[in-house]
């Protein structure tokens, strides 16, 4: 098992630079990684990971039609968003509710930490949601995620995995930096756009 997660930590560094870089490549090894993982995991009892990382699988496929659809754009990108007034009232009943279902469902199949496993899943289920959308605020979700994860993975005998979660935490600082400047940047030339066309006319 410590050689598949080597492998895993390697494909997940790749995966994550190419998805802070808004790389479309970055999902075609993700689906690959998400199978690496949902294999560690389940060797380790960690049914809500396991689960998660296959509807992760999914996802990835629906993020990568989605940020495909982007580069149909003039600027070859899916612009980067930030999440409205509702999407936060939706994030929040999905993480209530989500962790709780899931939480009991832990419970009567033995999982180990079924509470902390459910509310990690959940919320890292919401912030791919956020990513596939590139949503500024997917990266908040996912530096909670980790603050969560680590310590449970260095607990369940997972060095290198849990190295790799506190790696993770640098780059969703990384990605949340970089994309609040890159929004930035975003709205400036949408702003500049009009002043330019008055000019030409």
């Amino acid at each position: 098992m410590p050689l598949f997660e080597l492998v895993g930590f390697a494909v997940a560094m790749v995966a994550g630079v190419l998805g802070v870089k808004e790389n479309l490549w970055h999902w075609p090894i993700s689906l690959a990684l998400h199978l690496i993982y949902a294999s560690i995991f389940f060797h380790t009892l960690l049914y809500a990971e396991m689960g998660r990382e296959l509807i992760y699988f999914g996802l990835a496929i629906y993020g990568w039609h989605r940020w495909s659809r982007g580069a149909e754009r003039i600027d070859h990108a899916l612009p980067i968003s930030r999440l409205p007034i509702v999407g936060w009232i939706a994030v929040g009943f999905t993480l209530t509710i989500g962790t709780i279902a899931t939480g009991f469902l832990l419970s009567a199949l033995g999982g180990s930490v079924p509470w902390l496993d459910a509310l990690i899943a959940i919320l890292s289920l919401a912030a791919r949601v956020l990513f596939c959308g590139k949503y500024l605020e997917c990266w908040l979700l996912w530096i909670i995620m980790d603050l969560l994860t680590i310590p449970l993975l260095f607990s369940r005998d997972l060095p290198v995995t849990g190295t790799l979660y506190v790696v993770y935490l640098g780059m969703a600082t990384w990605g949340l930096i970089r994309w609040h400047r890159r929004l930035k940047r975003q709205s400036a030339d949408i702003t500049m756009k009009p002043q330019t066309t008055a000019r030409l006319a």
